[in-house]
């Protein structure tokens, strides 16, 4: 798996139309009339699955390998549920890659595979032991099989276009006719270089097509070849009326290499990284994988761009643009399926010269999403600095009653900015995303959940240990002392409500004397067990498992006084699922201080239908 310079797709010929999704792709001046306009939601759940992110597991001198329970550990925290990697075979050095995927498996995460190369370079094996290996070792895991990547890039193969054109029928057919590969999705070949186009027609030996849009120094609707519109037709000169998967896309922050693949800044690509991903969906693509989770190696001077694509540094901190699209996955996350229409005006009133894009999505759950960002461009690609351009302010209004309006900047934080009953907002956006969250006054009953796209088939290996998510650190870069565990006790507390009874535990975690605090609220909490304060490199958090249905923002509180840790999690239906609770800092210093005493811990649940609320005494132990 490789990335190399900006790719170019050439359009030489007819344009072909590309099939959207069945949404119209909104541009707010759509929207800006007097009358408005009335959109059709497309499902959030929809958004998060076409969420995907490039990793490189055989890669055991990378973090994938030096430090995978960390690595583990930050890609559940970014809640993408889709990787990208590579098949391999029998007899190659692979480390821990099997066991690593089998585990990312265990976790609900899925894998698209490449091939092998036709020209067997980098030690690739034929397809059939590319495919026996998928079958003997990951075959759960596995989601999609993708044809070569970037086999044109570079070649010396003179007749490269038959020989892939071979290979990638070849594999299609393997995989269609083996009953325990049938149902995986053909991805086609990935393009590397400006002749792809001419590769033809390959509609019958593929399920969707592939591309490889790099922006460079750009936004993320063009690059050094125009608009995206412009590669997304060369590549369905392959892939026909098929949908385009875009399987590698990103930026790399190399901004003092000598090379012809821009770069950009960490900070630029924390806003352009999130509106990618929103502007590949407004589009109609059905998956998008960020190139990559983890710079594969230190480089301070950042001068080699492929040690700086990845979304996380090397040492495993997070850029802005984990956190960004971390935030927006859990703003928008959501295991059903959904649909229906809203009216509403959009329109910016001020600092214009940005054209303005939207997407209006909805939960099962009935709230709306409406995700609004500029086509700006918050990069100079001559001096290699930060550009900081005028911000639009918007004004949106919405048609029928809401019985709360939430603002949302996923840059900062998953938590809303700011909540109303207002049925307007007007405000100075940033140049990265912003959702606007929409609770009708009378929302119509949505459909029922769906089944995941990918149910978690469970592989014959023992049970993965707890994942601990680690949210973004705080602004102070200096890590803090190793914090005191809290060990929950059921205890009496006559100073306030009489909580619950906790739910008996196994025997077994009786023997193990590991105790659980468990409390119930309303129907849509059905548990939640606290379990103690945990630091990763230098980061703490409060993980707080739940099993529970629908989205909803938590808040830790010592007593009813001051918050502790506060984050917002949406629930698969069904499971205990951990959720990472940000504390704060006086949250922190108070709870060591009370270090062998008890407190009450008050867990405050928000939904859509109030606020419910809990308490319980704990005993803090170090």
């Amino acid at each position: 798996m490789r990335s190399l310079p900006l790719r170019t797709v050439s359009t030489l010929g007819a344009v072909v139309t590309l099939t959207l999704a069945s949404a119209a792709i909104a541009s707010a001046d759509d929207c800006a009339g007097p009358a408005g306009c009335t959109q059709e939601a497309r499902s959030a759940g929809a958004f998060t699955d076409s969420v995907g992110v490039n990793t490189h597991l055989g890669y055991d001198d990378q973090p994938y390998g030096t430090a995978w329970p960390m690595v583990r550990d930050r890609l559940v925290e970014l809640g993408v549920k889709h990787v990208r990697d590579a098949s391999y075979r029998d007899g190659t050095r692979l480390g821990d890659v099997v066991p690593h995927m089998q585990e990312l498996g265990r976790l609900g995460i899925r894998g698209n595979l490449l091939a092998g190369d036709p020209g067997m370079r980098y030690g690739a094996g034929t397809i059939d032991q590319h495919l026996a290996w998928v079958k003997k070792n990951v075959l759960s895991f596995t989601e999609s099989l993708e044809g070569p990547n970037e086999y044109d890039n570079p070649t010396n193969d003179p007749n490269w276009q038959q020989t892939l054109r071979s290979y990638q029928c070849e594999w299609a057919r393997q995989i269609r006719t083996d009953p325990s590969l049938s149902a995986k999705t053909v991805i086609g070949p990935s393009p590397g270089g400006v002749g792809f186009s001419t590769l033809g027609d390959l509609t019958s030996c593929l399920d969707a097509g592939n591309l490889h849009p790099y922006p460079g120094a750009w936004s993320p609707d063009r690059s050094n070849v125009g608009d995206l519109s412009v590669q997304l037709a060369g590549a369905q000169k392959v892939s026909g009326s098929k949908p385009v998967w875009i399987t590698e896309s990103g930026y790399h922050n190399a901004v003092a290499c000598v090379c012809g693949h821009a770069p950009v800044s960490e900070t630029a690509s924390g806003v352009y990284m999130p509106r990618m991903f929103m502007e590949n969906f407004r589009r109609g693509v059905p998956r998008t994988y960020a190139y990559e989770l983890i710079d594969g190696r230190p480089d301070p001077l950042r001068t080699d761009p492929q040690a700086n694509f990845g979304l996380l540094r090397h040492d495993g901190t997070a850029k802005p643009a984990f956190t960004a699209l971390r935030n927006v996955m859990g703003i928008l996350g959501d295991s059903g399926t959904a649909s229906g229409s809203l009216s509403y005006s959009l329109k910016c009133t001020a600092d214009c010269s940005a054209p303005l894009r939207h997407v209006l999505m909805r939960k099962s759950t009935g709230e709306y999403y409406l995700a609004v960002w500029p086509e700006s461009s918050v990069w100079n690609a001559q001096t290699r600095t930060d550009a900081s351009p005028s911000a639009p302010t918007i004004e949106f209004t919405v048609s029928s009653p809401v019985r709360r309006l939430d603002v949302f900047d996923p840059s900062r934080s998953q938590a809303p900015l700011s909540s109303s009953t207002e049925t307007s907002y007007r405000g100075k956006m940033s140049n990265g995303l912003l959702i606007l969250g929409l609770t009708p006054s009378d929302p119509v009953p949505a459909p029922a959940p769906a089944p995941p796209a990918v149910t978690p088939v469970p592989e014959p290996a023992p049970t993965p240990p707890a994942v601990t998510p680690v949210p973004e650190p705080d602004p102070v870069p200096a890590p803090a002392p190793t914090p005191p565990a809290v060990t929950p006790v059921p205890e009496s507390d006559p100073g306030s409500a009489p909580a619950p009874t906790p739910a008996p535990e196994p025997k077994t975690r009786q023997r193990a004397k590991k105790r659980a605090l468990s409390w119930t609220a309303a129907s849509a909490v059905r548990q939640l067990e606290s379990t103690s304060l945990r630091t990763l490199r230098g980061r703490t958090a409060l993980r707080v498992s739940a099993r529970a249905m629908g989205a909803g923002s938590y808040r830790i509180r010592l007593g009813r006084g001051i918050v502790v840790a506060e984050g917002a999690h949406t629930f698969r239906r069904g499971g205990t699922q951990p959720v990472a609770l940000r504390l704060r800092p006086r949250g922190i210093r108070l709870l060591r201080r009370a270090a062998r005493s008890s407190l009450v811990l008050r867990v405050e649940f928000v939904d859509g239908a109030g606020r419910q609320s809990v308490s319980r005494r704990v005993r803090i132990a170090r």
